[in-house]
């Protein structure tokens, strides 16, 4: 503080003071998750943002002096993963932030595009499932190294589709029959005695 009465002192300060309050007053505005909200519900009423929309927030909407530019449809990206269970959304959301933004009349029909894309996403199986998949799909004959199976719907959580690469996943269990060395995927005695 000290050291800041003695700068305020010189002559020209207060002038310089002036200036560099008043380009501080014109930054943009860093807004709040809450404001950003409110953003999109207020600039965004009636239809999505596009990913590449850089809107210009209403003057009313910042505070005093400050301006700010929302690119609500990045925001809208960074915020969808809260209405998808055990995701890590980029931004996330309280309840009372996500049901403002339930309201807007366009969010059902996006939301429901969403949902349908998570549910057409690739599905990750498990060891077990894997093993599974070798034994009905390979009963025969074993997979080529290069094979990739579709598996069957029924196989797979409802909605998800899945593609098995039979062939890697059997080069990565044979050393599970090699007494001492370290398989790619390790089976228990169970999966083994399967395949």
């Amino acid at each position: 503080r000290e050291h800041m009465e003695q700068v305020e002192q010189l002559p020209w300060f207060a002038s310089r003071l002036e200036k560099w309050q008043a380009r501080w007053n014109q930054c943009k505005y860093s807004a709040s998750v809450e404001e950003k909200v409110q953003w999109l519900c207020k600039l965004c009423p009636k239809e999505p943002p596009t990913q590449a929309s850089r809107l210009d927030v209403p003057k009313e909407l910042v505070p005093e002096g400050s301006t700010a530019t929302f690119s609500a449809g990045t925001f809208l990206q960074d915020i969808k993963l809260n209405w998808r269970e055990g995701a890590k959304p980029g931004t996330h959301l309280n309840r009372e932030h996500m049901e403002q933004v339930e309201q807007l009349p366009w969010f059902a029909s996006r939301l429901e595009k969403w949902q349908a894309r998570w549910n057409q996403c690739k599905y990750s199986a498990s060891v077990e499932e894997k093993v599974q998949w070798l034994c009905k799909l390979c009963p025969k004959e074993p997979p080529t190294q290069a094979s990739r199976l579709d598996v069957p719907k029924e196989l797979v959580p409802e909605g998800s589709t899945a593609t098995f690469s039979a062939g890697e996943f059997l080069k990565s269990i044979e050393l599970n029959w090699r007494e001492g060395a370290k398989p790619g995927t390790h089976l228990n005695r169970e999966h083994m005695e399967q395949v």
